[in-house]
């Protein structure tokens, strides 16, 4: 028995009882490889970028400025990287979201990414010059910091420091820090942390993780360097494996005690940003709150249907979870929002890009807006009054849409668009006539355009302007019959989000020029003045009716709000603003990037300078291959080893090439023996390919196993095997896909009778084993359709729903299997056939409370039925794992999930342990099975109480406590050790909410 617990532990330890390698993921989204890209390489003298044609101006872009950025990285970090650094570039960020690079899924707010077993980068251009050179020197800080941690381990082996890469604040905040500027964004959130008194201490900053380990981060970065020198920055990489924390790493660089460093940094941020009271009021204070829910409110935009009708407030929120569209009467404000379109459930409305896309709405009452659906965004139109879409419009040579606007006839839309080869421009389409057309055409970005009032001139915000290389914008107008282009605001900051008057006289935007994202109002020849002067930054306006005032998107105590602000006198004492020499900033057309003046002198863009770097000159190019980018990426071995019985060896390896579009996953076990004869006839392994560079993904494997194992009603049985299987997934959208998986193998499998369990309650009778024994040829075949738009929180889903429908059967040729009398010979027979079915549903019944049900069902016939199980956290609670299996199986389960602590901490004399919160639920399930020769005699069920709390994703603790209770005859069941039936059980165990 011992041998055999061996076996059994060291197969399940190595993964070698492969097929459950054919098995698929039941449930989860799908990231879709929509484009089968035509990948080359640019190599450099340190870097390969990888590209396909479409964004090679881009790829040459990157190549050179990556390669200006590694050698002020070299000095900085003192320190020359062993390996060459792979960047990888997307042409957009819908592209850059179909990246194998990362296995995971890839948000909005990502604008790069630095994988850390490759050491490989990747990021999208977005039309955004400056924003692109930002992220990549941002990223390539993140190589840097690998490496030279890589080389501290090396030279000071044995050690088991705290890596600083550990720290969240000290890597982004680097990244930040040497890659840019702090901008006036950033000084809006540390000045906004600063005033609601949400600073954290060092202590507690080091064990955060979140967005403001960016900006606060950076913020830090830079104080110290202004106190100790930049120099200590290389220290803590050279030094840290001298101590056991990084809070003691960086008290000895520093020289100084942690908790008074952290009382001088705070005060030092208080005299910065305290002074700013004297000179602005809070948003709350000088404008009028309108929504405020959470999650955040962004892009308002006001509708007036009729002269008596109540004019209605559109926005985009992520109050839900999830970004949808929503709208209250202005003047019921919060009071009245109601959801009018949920994102992030289908694949026509996957993402709304709330943070960069306006919506508008005509006089009609459709409404615009941009949602991504399946490989590139589409341009909605949607009727406000039936609910329903009217019109999509997508294009294939327009990978990402924003920001569209209605002509005062509702006739026409102007929106940005970005091309395939990664260049934003102005587009128009004329309903009348189907038509679409282009009216810029440049490498600058063009952003948020908006109608003049007589239909006549187009304003739109725009870095083709001297500045543009910095990233700074400014405004500019269009004219709708000639094409003309000129200035209406000029200068060294960023002018955004313009929106025309409803009288045409002036032009409302959001402007940092004082530092501060304040909003100004300018005639259409740049003469205006400054509207606002707050604390939080002001963007998106949106004029009320009659022009009275605005509506717009403010940041205050950490999130978006949107605020009604009403003008008064008090409005005409901030400072005018003009536009000097108007006459001179105009220009005919939209220049290219050549076009460095105009004919007046005056300067109207710029260049990409890197494209002339000489860093380019020696660049080749090569076709990628992929079968010669296959390099390991991870390897590992384990063994196990009973005196006097024997040993297990075992090594596992994954391998894939530069692009993540193929993988090999490999492991061999052994059990060591006296002959070489047993020592082969133990060995079990398996090999596995994966092809993830189409929408159709597809895997190829073999395996061979020898050994003792138990099948999931824990029935032993003692196999020999060998084949092949391949298994297949076709996503139809992200949210649902279809499966397949096929095998074939050799197999010799002898059950092994014998059990040494007793039935927990004398009126349950054990049921009837059922003989594993089977030789010869099994070919098996499973179709599933799965579908899956759950909104998750840390413990688990808590809305939308999920299912897995599957069918498939087991076909042994010329197979020996149980029969009447014994053992018998049989041609061909459906070993088993099974259908299956998990349904799971989860109603919201607040934002942070839900009723979550579960119906599951398994039917199986054949030679020798497939068999499921309950019992368990997951199947039947108050059960043992795998202690009600059967051939016929249904299980509902049902809980109502609700918070009990949003956020907790535990004090033990090793330290604190902080609980991101405590979930409770209010469960009942009830489940039956049964096998094929019996009849359905009754049910098992439980209920009770539990609580959950996520320590780090994928640990979530929970336990369970509840009684049992039974329906008729139920099937046997086993409880471990003297417990009764009737007794209180307490669960305790780990895993996700169902």
């Amino acid at each position: 028995m011992l041998r055999t617990r061996l076996t059994i532990a060291v197969l399940a330890l190595l993964g070698s009882a492969l097929p459950a390698s054919a098995q698929t993921v039941p449930f989860g989204k799908n990231k879709i490889q929509y484009r089968e890209f035509q990948w080359r390489i640019l190599a450099g003298e340190h870097i390969d970028v990888y590209f396909y044609p479409e964004e090679e101006v881009i790829a040459r872009l990157a190549l050179a400025y990556a390669e200006e950025s590694y050698r002020v990285l070299e000095r900085r970090f003192r320190h020359h990287p062993f390996e060459r650094i792979p960047l990888i570039v997307y042409s957009s960020h819908q592209y850059f979201e179909q990246t194998n690079v990362l296995p995971g899924f890839i948000s909005e707010g990502v604008l790069g990414v630095t994988e850390y077993l490759k050491r490989r980068i990747a990021l999208p251009f977005r039309g955004d010059y400056a924003q692109f050179r930002h992220t990549l020197r941002h990223e390539l800080v993140h190589a840097f910091q690998l490496s030279k941690i890589t080389e501290t381990n090396t030279l000071h082996p044995g050690r088991h420091s705290a890596s600083p890469q550990q720290v969240h604040w000290w890597t982004e905040g680097l990244a930040e820090y040497w890659s840019s500027e702090q901008t006036p964004e950033d000084a809006m959130f540390i000045r906004d942390m600063v005033l609601t008194g949400r600073v954290p201490g060092l202590r507690e900053f080091t064990h955060m993780v979140g967005f403001a380990s960016y900006p606060l981060g950076a913020e830090l970065l830079g104080y110290l360097a202004r106190r100790f020198g930049e120099d200590y920055i290389v220290r803590v990489y050279e030094e840290f494996w001298r101590y056991d924390s990084f809070e003691e790493t960086l008290e000895a660089v520093l020289d100084v005690d942690l908790d008074r460093l952290d009382r001088e940094w705070k005060y030092a941020l208080q005299q910065r940003y305290f002074p700013v009271y004297g000179v602005r009021s809070p948003p709350e204070v000088a404008a009028v709150p309108l929504i405020f829910g959470p999650g955040g409110s962004y892009k308002p935009a006001i509708h007036v249907g009729s002269a008596d009708s109540v004019p209605q407030l559109f926005f985009l929120s992520g109050r839900s979870g999830r970004f949808g569209l929503y709208r209250t009467p202005l003047d019921r404000g919060e009071r009245g929002v109601e959801c009018i379109l949920e994102g992030g459930r289908s694949a026509e409305f996957e993402s709304f890009h709330a943070y960069e896309s306006r919506i508008d709405v005509n006089r009609d009452g459709v409404l615009a807006f941009v949602s991504k659906y399946l490989e590139r965004d589409a341009l909605f139109l949607w009727d406000v009054r039936r609910r329903s879409v009217i019109g999509r419009y997508q294009w294939p040579d327009l990978v990402g849409l924003k920001s569209p606007a209605w002509d005062p006839t509702g006739s026409r839309i102007v929106f940005e668009g970005l091309s395939t080869s990664g260049f934003s421009d102005l587009y128009m389409i004329d309903f009348h006539t189907q038509q679409r057309s282009r009216l810029t055409a440049d490498r600058y970005r063009d952003e948020d355009p908006d109608w003049s009032p007589d239909g006549r001139t187009i304003v739109f915000a725009s870095d083709r302007t001297i500045f543009g290389s910095d990233g700074y914008t400014n405004l500019f107008l269009y004219d709708v019959a000639s094409g003309d282009v000129r200035y209406l605001t000029y200068g060294a900051w960023n002018d955004v989000d313009p929106r025309w008057s409803h009288d045409g006289g002036r032009i409302a935007f959001s402007s940092d020029r004082a530092g501060v994202a304040d909003l100004y109002a300018v005639d259409p020849t740049g003469d205006g003045r400054r509207l606002t002067a707050m604390t939080g930054g002001a963007f998106d306006p949106a004029w009320l009716p009659g022009d009275a005032g605005l509506v717009f998107s403010g940041f205050s105590d950490g999130t978006f709000r949107i605020y009604r602000y009403t003008f008064s006198e008090d409005t005409l004492a901030y400072p005018t603003i003009s536009l000097a020499h108007a006459d001179t900033l105009r220009f005919a057309g939209a220049p290219g990037p050549a076009a460095r003046t105009a004919a007046t002198g005056r300067p109207t863009g710029w260049v990409w300078e890197e494209l002339d770097a000489p860093a380019l000159a020696a660049a080749e190019v090569h076709p990628y291959d992929s079968w010669r980018r296959i390099s390991l990426d991870f390897a590992g071995g384990d063994a196990l080893a009973a005196p006097g019985v024997g040993a297990a060896q075992g090594a596992q390896f994954l391998a894939t090439d530069m692009l993540g579009d193929h993988v090999f996953f490999g492991g061999v076990s052994a059990i060591q023996a006296s002959d070489i004869t047993e020592l082969i006839d133990r060995f079990s392994g398996s090999l596995l390919y994966l092809n993830l560079s189409r929408r159709l993904n597809f895997g190829i494997g073999a395996f061979r196993f020898n050994g003792l194992f138990r099948d999931i009603d824990l029935d032993l049985y003692e196999e020999e095997a060998y084949g092949g299987y391949m298994v297949a997934s076709y996503p139809f959208s992200k949210f649902d896909r279809i499966e397949v998986r096929l095998g074939i193998e050799r197999s010799d499998r002898r059950d092994a009778v014998g059990s040494d369990a007793e039935p927990f309650d004398p009126f349950v009778e054990p049921a009837a084993s059922r003989d594993l024994t089977r030789k010869g040829i099994v070919a098996s075949n499973f179709v599933a359709y799965v579908k899956d738009n759950t909104l998750w929180t840390a413990t688990g889903p808590i809305a939308g729903s999920r299912y897995n429908l599957t069918a498939g059967f087991l076909t042994c040729y010329a197979c020996y299997a149980p029969g009447p009398g014994g053992t018998v010979r049989r041609p061909a027979s459906a070993e088993s056939y099974i259908l299956s079915a998990d349904y799971r549903r989860y109603f919201r019944t607040s934002r942070l409370t839900a009723y979550a049900v579960r119906a599951y069902g398994f039917y199986s016939d054949g030679t020798i039925p497939g068999h499921a199980a309950l019992g368990g956290p997951h199947r039947l609670r108050g059960y043992p794992r795998f202690s009600l299996a059967g051939s016929r199986v249904g299980l509902l389960n049902q809980e109502w999930r609700f918070p009990i602590l949003h956020g907790a901490r535990l004090a033990f004399p090793f330290g604190d342990l902080r609980l991101p919160g405590i979930e409770g639920a209010l469960f009942a399930d009830i489940g039956a099975s049964w096998l094929e020769h019996q009849a359905l005699r009754g049910a098992l069920g439980s209920y009770g109480i539990g609580l959950r709390t996520p320590i780090l994703p994928p640990l979530v603790l929970r336990l369970d406590i509840g009684r049992r209770f039974r329906i008729g005859t139920p099937p046997p069941v086993f409880l471990d050790g003297d417990e009764a039936f009737h007794d209180t059980f307490v669960d305790f165990f780990f895993g996700y909410n169902y």
